[in-house]
């Protein structure tokens, strides 16, 4: 059976439980974490479906796109008179993105697939506080409406599944 075949095998099994849920999550939580089929924030963080948002993208680092979703969410709180976001910066150690750290691996990726190096390096990690400063720094200059929103930065240890709190701070 081709993967596409079983995954849809799947659905059909779950379709029986399923629940239609709320457009807003049950916490006023939005997750950034790393692609990583190893770091899934439903296992790390024991989520249910519906209780918060996730984004995902290598390294779980802050991007031009991650601001825009994270402004719109805090503006649909706004809109609704709810409490604004907490945003979990969960960087893990053991990422592909400090691969990207190297000049010659964000060339062959990049070449690889047919972008600039320039672009992969706003997702190499070196050291896991410094990226996570950085991200918090991102969304403290953002050009987007992001005043009450509470950034937490966390650290995922790979091999334990703990999670270090580094930082927590509410931008003005």
């Amino acid at each position: 059976m081709s993967h596409l075949a079983e995954l849809l095998e799947r659905n059909r099994n779950t379709q029986r439980h399923h629940v239609l849920l709320p457009l807003l999550p049950k916490r006023p939580v939005v997750v950034l974490s790393c692609l990583d089929a190893r770091t899934d924030p439903a296992h790390f963080l024991g989520l249910e479906p519906g209780e918060a948002l996730v984004l995902r993208n290598v390294g779980g680092r802050v991007t031009p796109e991650v601001e825009l979703q994270i402004a719109f969410v805090a503006a649909i709180a706004r809109k609704n008179a709810g409490p604004a976001p907490t945003v979990l910066l969960v960087h893990h150690t053991d990422c592909g993105a400090e691969s990207l750290v190297r000049p010659a691996v964000r060339e062959a990726m990049a070449g690889a697939m047919g972008t600039a190096p320039e672009a992969l390096a706003t997702f190499a990690i070196d050291d896991h506080d410094a990226s996570l400063r950085t991200d918090l720094e991102r969304l403290r200059a953002s050009s987007h409406a992001l005043p009450g929103v509470t950034v937490v930065g966390l650290r995922l240890d790979h091999a334990s599944g703990a999670l270090d709190l580094r930082f927590s701070e509410v931008l003005a």
